[in-house]
Order: structure tokens, then C-alpha cells, then sequence
């Protein structure tokens, strides 16, 4: 980046020691250890950890070990067009860091006192090998496709009888509360 600013920080200091590192393991290690940490140091305190995984989301990528792992073999196998592997194989990496993170609260004992938010902003951009179909529309539109998105609540704190309900009006992000 030819800007002279760098995107990555620790407190207000410029993390330098992050530069090469795939985004995705970079945040999911990071989100590691402060979990780790938290349990350790403050048991009984609330935490709360917004992780945003950004490598599917604009321009996106895959580190180049992924092109050799048996999950891309698997990947180009099924699907053959190059900039879908790479949606998939990214989708693929976050997917697992997500396991992880759940793993870990698990493993800490945090899981059954924490609640989970998964929700994307926007639709994908098909030139970046997305696939809204049967939705009409992409990224930066304001068709279905660009706008509607999944989204989930989950915690063992919720009701157990209402389990995997379903809700399908219009939300906004902003309506969580």
C-alpha cells in the first residue's frame, strides 16, 4: 500500500508484526486470546467481542496455502469457476475461525452465558464471484439481492421452546436491541 497508512493497530500504535498475515487467521487469533484472557482475568465479568471478517467481503482472497489444502481440491472439484473457489474458500476460512471462536467460549466455559450475532451487510458482489440468485441484484443496489441478508440470534440463554424460530418481516441491524 503505497498510502503510508496501515490499517491493522494495537491500542493506537500501528501493528506492524500483523503485515502478511491472512485477515481472517489474524482476527480469529486475536479473538483467541482475548477470550483466553478474559476467562483467566475477569471470570466473572461480562464480555463483549465484535469480530468482523472482512476477506469476503470487497476484493476477495484466499492465502496462497489454501490453493494446496485438500478443501480447495475439494472446492474446484465442484465448482469451476475461479473467482466463486475463492468466494467459497474465503466463506470456507471464516466459517472455521467462527467454529473456533465458539470452541474456545465453549472451552472457557463462556458459552453458555454468551449470545452470538452472525449478520453480513450487504449482498455479494457477483464480480467478485457471489451469487445472490433467486435474488435480484447485488452489493451497492437496492434490489432484494443487495439488501436482504441472513442473519442469526444464538444463546443457550434464550428460551428452549423457542429454539430455531423464525422470523421473516423486514429488520434493520439496528433493531437487534
Amino acid at each position: 500500500d503505497n498510502s503510508g497508512y496501515y490499517d491493522i493497530h494495537r491500542d493506537l500504535s500501528p501493528d506492524t508484526s500483523a503485515n502478511g498475515t491472512y485477515s481472517t487467521h489474524l482476527f480469529r487469533r486475536e479473538a483467541l486470546h482475548v477470550i483466553g484472557n478474559h476467562s483467566l482475568n475477569h471470570p466473572t465479568e461480562p464480555l463483549f467481542l465484535y469480530l468482523a471478517f472482512n476477506a469476503i467481503h470487497d476484493t476477495i482472497s484466499v492465502p496462497e496455502s489454501f490453493y494446496a489444502s485438500d478443501t480447495y481440491a475439494e472446492l474446484s472439484t465442484n465448482i469451476t469457476y475461479e473467482l466463486r473457489q475463492r468466494a467459497a474458500g474465503a466463506m470456507f476460512i471464516a466459517d472455521q475461525a467462527i467454529g473456533d471462536v465458539v470452541d474456545e467460549l465453549k472451552r472457557t466455559n463462556m458459552y453458555e452465558n454468551s449470545v452470538i450475532v452472525g449478520v453480513s451487510d450487504n449482498g455479494g458482489n457477483p464480480s467478485d464471484g457471489s451469487n445472490n440468485w433467486p435474488l435480484r441484484g447485488a452489493k451497492k443496489q437496492y434490489f432484494q439481492g443487495g439488501i436482504r441478508v441472513p442473519g442469526f440470534v444464538h444463546s443457550r440463554l434464550f428460551d428452549s421452546s423457542r429454539y430455531g424460530s423464525l422470523y421473516s418481516s423486514l429488520f434493520h441491524v439496528s433493531d437487534w436491541v
